[in-house]
């Protein structure tokens, strides 16, 4: 039975038809995917303290009003980009603050314990747990012989792709005079051989004049929001690989320069973030350096790299990645960890 000429042309015609539908559906989406991408580059039009580079999605509003109060008029530049969950960078006094490896212990306390951080071969500290603060060695069954048969069992379950060696381990509880023989390699290694230190105060450091100094300097802080300050020395190259804390802090430059790059907490997929029952959560499986691979996954509006210099200092909200690397020897920070 033959189609006449007229049912043919019906059917051309809405096999045409149909497929003008579906190539409009596929401009469409790509329109619509288009803009979203612009939008997380961008920030929401019209509202600049809510852009892309931000913590959104971590941040806890209810608990930043319990410490820093309802929204005021006029308020300062620090406490907005606090409550917004994004970066910022301005100045402060820092003079005093370093005066050599012999002034140390004036600024930072006679009273006050340090942390050495070993890092056996790449000049890196990543990630550490507070169950495994026993661990004095790199070997996993050693271990596991530290933790208790609960922690032993979230243990293996975490570390099941994560990589071991360890990427760094801890002395912990030391005077300055005995962290800083570790640092300048004046007793044995406590891992193996060329093995390199970052020193920090443990707990916190004294309020001492100094570091008040530093405090007071910075526009816009209320000084009853800080939870503890910490002092951190650290040799070139030294990186503290990618993560996020769960408070807000400030990075303070006090002596040479850091290399930081920040990246937007919803990047963490771009940096092969840990699961969120890992016992690493914070942490990202992104090692030693980032190379220029690792930031290219990430939309450019979710990075950004800062260069701090002495006297400057950066405000990192929590619940966004950050990367940070040394560039000089040593480079001192005073790190401000904040309430929430």
């Amino acid at each position: 039975m033959s189609v006449s000429p007229r049912r043919t042309r019906q059917r051309v015609w809405l096999w045409v038809g149909v497929g003008v539908v579906v190539v409009l559906g596929f401009v469409s989406a790509a329109v619509w995917m288009r803009l979203a991408l612009k939008r997380s580059a961008t920030g929401t039009p019209g509202n600049p303290n809510n852009p892309a580079l931000s913590s959104a999605g971590y941040r806890n509003p209810r608990k930043l009003t319990a410490v820093l109060g309802p929204p005021a008029p006029n308020e300062p530049t620090l406490l907005r980009a606090w409550r917004a969950g994004t970066p910022l960078v301005g100045e402060c006094n820092v003079t005093g603050v370093w005066t050599g490896w012999e002034g140390l212990e004036a600024v930072t306390g006679e009273e006050t314990r340090w942390r050495v951080m070993v890092s056996p071969k790449a000049k890196k500290v990543g990630w550490y747990n507070p169950e495994l603060l026993q661990v004095k060695q790199l070997d996993a069954n050693a271990l596991l012989g530290v933790l208790t048969p609960k922690a032993q069992h979230r243990y293996r379950r975490s570390m099941a792709e994560t990589t071991l060696p360890l990427c760094h381990v801890q002395v912990d509880d030391l005077t300055l005079a005995d962290a800083l023989a570790l640092y300048r390699g004046q007793t044995k290694p406590v891992v193996t051989a060329g093995e390199t230190y970052y020193l920090r105060t443990l707990n916190g450091t004294a309020y001492t004049e100094p570091i008040w100094q530093v405090l007071e300097s910075i526009p816009g802080l209320p000084v009853q929001t800080v939870a503890t300050v910490n002092y951190f020395v650290s040799p070139t190259d030294m990186v503290t690989t990618t993560h996020y804390d769960g408070r807000s802090g400030l990075i303070v430059q006090v002596r040479g320069q850091k290399e930081v790059w920040l990246f937007a907490h919803r990047a963490g997929p771009y940096l092969d973030r840990q699961p969120e029952d890992h016992l690493l959560k914070r942490r990202t499986q992104v090692e030693k350096r980032l190379s220029s691979s690792d930031i290219l996954r990430v939309p450019a509006g979710l990075r950004k790299r800062y260069l701090l210099k002495p006297g400057q200092w950066l405000f990192v909200p929590a619940g966004m990645y950050h990367y940070v690397r040394s560039l000089s020897d040593p480079a001192v920070t005073v790190i401000v960890r904040l309430k929430v």
